[in-house]
């Protein structure tokens, strides 16, 4: 398998793609287990207490080593994986309070992109709280 640098997640009724880095020198194995799943379509949901994140449920399951990070430490555009107890494509797109003992990082939202989080963050937490109509995203290698 061939190792792309980054992948897109494209969120169409918002009109949004962010093209986030693959973490490889971070997360290498995880990264590795994230592509085999690729393409994928699955719906964020939004934290409703802890701040700026979001989480959907993937198919990639089973452990591998990797590094984790306490989500009040990530940097603003990190996007997890975990694999093994929530099995979520997290995304983190500013402060978080909630000092969990972490999630493995797997890309980061490039800069030219960063701008778009808020937007799409807005989105999925109206999509919990107001509407309710899902945001739906597919990941692919980009």
């Amino acid at each position: 398998m061939s190792r792309p640098a980054h992948v897109n997640l494209d969120f169409p009724t918002l009109n949004t793609i962010l093209k986030a880095r693959l973490l490889w020198d971070v997360n290498p194995e995880l990264c590795e287990k994230f592509l085999e799943t690729l393409p994928f379509t699955t719906i964020y949901s939004h934290t409703t207490a802890s701040g700026q994140g979001m989480y959907a449920p993937t198919r990639v399951v089973g452990s591998v080593p990797a590094k984790h990070m306490l989500l009040t430490e990530m940097p603003h555009g990190t996007i997890t994986l975990s694999t093994d107890n929530y099995k979520t494509l997290g995304f983190f797109y500013g402060p978080i309070t909630e000092p969990l003992p972490g999630f493995p990082p797997i890309a980061e939202v490039v800069d030219e992109d960063k701008p778009k989080m808020a937007g799409v963050g807005r989105e999925v937490w109206l999509s919990n709280t107001v509407t309710h109509e899902p945001v739906v995203v597919t990941v692919t290698a980009a």
